[in-house]
């Protein structure tokens, strides 16, 4: 009574793991080859139960039945999932192949069950009890057994070929524990069980280990597929608690209400026991889905809230993102939702940049997490057009490097972001906690709560657009307003010019006074200081013409700027330096316009540095270009002056055109160099890269 009590117990916690593996991801193909592997080991465990309880014709032959169909598609399966474990490897499979590995086993069971005699079978499972030669009973019976034993040891063999063969490849340390489970727990316990006529013999010894073997391997089971990710609390609930119990009263009602029904409908309609069966058991099955999923989730919303509170949190978070019209600002509401509110252990936003052709994240501290634009991710993305559960997808890949990648990362959700048919951004999402994979339902919250994201970013491309255009608007009104300067500045330079001239021809050609002499270089002085004036108020940008550039010794033009500057700097007590990595530091750039871009940093540098300050330059030889760093250690520039200094006509000085700097930038971006600024309190740097050769 005990030993037939535990054999229904393994017999419904199978079934109810069957059930959840499947539902979890009825899409997925590692749920489907899963739950296809438990059937032959569950139907085993109803072998024996029918084996052991009756010894009536007609359970042995449904328990035979049930063992031959157990053992003839487990193997075929078996090697079947080989060919997508650990990762989807074999491109091309043969259909006419995997059709020979079905039909092989299915054409030695129909030679079983018609060379089937159920009075041998009854004398066989006696002499299970009492061994005895039972061969000579039924030779054939026995041989064609024997065949389908030698295909399913072959089959068995190639299975454990290829998959000790997948850890010569590239795996993630996940995939690899895994084989190493299948391997030496996994197909050890598949064998004893698929063949324990053989192993557990007399059966009212063997039975004991039979059911320690069995117990073992649902456990085993369990286990691999927590390694696979597909054990959560609710489905550890479902698994433990309300299947086996709703299984449990199936079985009680049936044996209370139908078996004496049965015996009357079998008795008026003529119908075989075996058929009435199997069709009860699948009407009962059908009703008790819907009403299994309704218990259940009323269930799961009092023991596991967080459903309700991802519910409540994203409701929350919808409205804030109405005001939200920057990127940056969208990333960071993301990152302080998911880390901070949802407690999710990693979240990334990676938005589409054409220009370097990848998905990148917007904080320098991520720069290692990126994909290009046309990857192996981006591909499925764009085929399952929803979120990814990479837990679900992950033998689908067929190089894996990106794989890899969110497997460093600890990623398990990729949320792709589309705008019509553009994938415009992608959110990769960690574990919602410990042990603990997102719930389907929490994952379909989720999706509503991004189908909104695509719009906000939108908006913020809009905006940013619409500060490019304002931007650009103000550099047209600047160039405006400097064309309109030029003309006015060549008006007015005209009239002091004209003079000048005259007034050197007067003096030159003809035969003037001391007096007339000096009356008229009083005139020139006069014309020519009212000029500077007006420059010095006035002045322009350079002329747009492009420069000549040339071969040039970086390390010998600074030299002369700082001769050029030595009286200036030594009479504020500057100390100048110079210092070079190598001695071969040419590039190409327009010497005197290169002296200029020298002598407004330098200026610049000069007027604000401190009494015995320093003021140096460093030249760097790199592989194609030449860097060179201005250094001071003055006050430092603010971070709003900083982020204007190249402006034309911006300045902090009053006597300031604020030209200076625009000028250096331009003529430097001619040469195919360029410019930048950093500063901090105490230290401003300002860095120059120009190629060693014409581009």
């Amino acid at each position: 009574m005990i030993i037939s009590a535990v054999l229904i117990i393994l017999f419904i916690l199978d079934i109810a793991l069957i059930y959840l593996i499947y539902n979890y991801n009825v899409k997925g193909t590692i749920n489907r080859f899963l739950s296809l592997l438990l059937i032959p080991i569950t139907l085993t465990n109803l072998e024996i139960l029918f084996f052991y309880s009756f010894l009536r014709s007609m359970h042995v032959m449904i328990g035979l039945n049930i063992a031959i169909f157990g053992s003839i598609f487990f193997f075929p399966l078996f090697y079947h999932f080989s060919f997508f474990f650990p990762r989807k490897r074999i491109k091309n499979r043969s259909n006419i192949l995997l059709a020979f590995l079905y039909i092989i086993p299915v054409l030695l069971g129909i030679m079983l069950m018609l060379t089937y005699r159920p009075e041998s079978s009854i004398l066989f499972f006696k002499d299970l009890i009492q061994p005895q030669s039972y061969i000579h009973k039924n030779p054939v019976y026995f041989g064609i057994y024997l065949v389908m034993i030698i295909y399913q040891l072959s089959l068995l063999s190639l299975t454990i070929f290829r998959v000790a063969g997948s850890l010569k490849l590239n795996l993630l340390h996940r995939e690899r524990k895994t084989v190493i489970m299948v391997l030496t727990g996994f197909i050890p316990l598949s064998l004893i069980l698929l063949f324990n006529n053989f192993v557990f013999l007399p059966l009212r010894v063997g039975i004991y280990f039979y059911l320690a073997n069995s117990g073992i391997y649902t456990v085993y089971f369990l286990l691999l597929i927590f390694q696979f990710g597909y054990i959560d609390r609710k489905a550890i609930f479902r698994f433990f608690i309300l299947y086996p119990a709703f299984l449990g009263l199936i079985i009680i009602l049936y044996n209370k209400a139908l078996v004496p029904l049965n015996s009357l409908i079998i008795n008026s309609l003529f119908i075989h026991e075996s058929f009435l069966i199997i069709l009860e058991f699948l009407l009962i099955f059908n009703f008790s889905i819907p009403l299994i999923r309704i218990i259940g989730d009323r269930i799961d919303s009092l023991i596991n809230p967080s459903l309700t509170n991802i519910y409540k949190i994203l409701n929350l978070a919808v409205p804030k993102l109405a005001e939200i019209i920057d990127i940056m600002e969208l990333d960071q509401f993301l990152i302080k939702l998911f880390t901070h509110d949802l407690h999710v252990k990693k979240f990334y936003f990676l938005t589409r940049d054409t220009n370097i052709r990848k998905y990148h994240s917007l904080h320098q501290s991520d720069s290692g997490l990126f994909f290009p634009l046309n990857g192996e991710l981006t591909d499925k993305l764009y085929n399952i057009h929803k979120i990814c559960d990479l837990h679900k997808i992950a033998l689908s890949w067929e190089q894996g490097e990106e794989l890899g990648l969110l497997d460093k990362y600890k990623i398990s959700l990729t949320v792709p972001l589309f705008t019509k048919n553009k994938l415009d951004a992608v959110c990769l999402i960690g574990d919602p906690g410990v042990a603990r994979p997102w719930h389907q339902k929490e994952i379909e919250e989720l999706e509503l709560f991004f189908s909104g994201i695509p719009v906000i970013i939108g908006r913020c491309q809009t905006h940013a657009k619409a500060i490019e255009l304002e931007q650009k608007q103000a550099r047209i009104e600047r160039i405006t307003v400097l064309n309109a300067i030029t003309s006015e500045v060549a008006h007015e330079i005209r009239n002091p010019l004209s003079i000048i001239s005259t007034s050197a021809e007067t003096i030159v050609s003809k035969d003037l006074s001391e007096k007339e002499i000096q009356r008229l270089a009083v005139d020139i002085l006069e014309e020519t200081e009212r000029m500077s004036k007006l420059l010095n108020r006035l002045l322009t940008l350079p002329p747009m013409e492009q420069t000549e550039h040339s071969q040039t010794d970086i390390k010998e033009t600074i030299k002369r700027t700082f001769e050029l500057i030595s009286q200036k700097a030594l009479k504020n007590h500057i100390h100048l330096e110079l210092s070079s990595t190598n001695n071969n530091c040419t590039a190409m750039i327009n010497r005197e316009a290169f002296i200029q871009v020298c002598l407004n940093i330098s200026l610049n540098a000069i007027e604000v540095l401190p009494e015995n300050g320093i003021f140096k330059a460093v030249i760097k030889r790199n592989q194609d270009t030449i860097e060179v760093q201005f250094i001071d250690n003055g006050p430092g520039i603010s971070p709003e002056t900083e982020c204007r200094i190249f402006e034309p006509f911006f300045t902090t000085k009053q006597e300031g055109t604020g030209l200076g700097l625009a000028v250096s930038k331009r003529i430097i971006t001619e040469a195919g160099g360029t410019i930048n600024v950093e500063s901090t309190v105490g230290k401003t740097v300002f860095n120059i890269v120009l190629p060693q050769s014409a581009l």
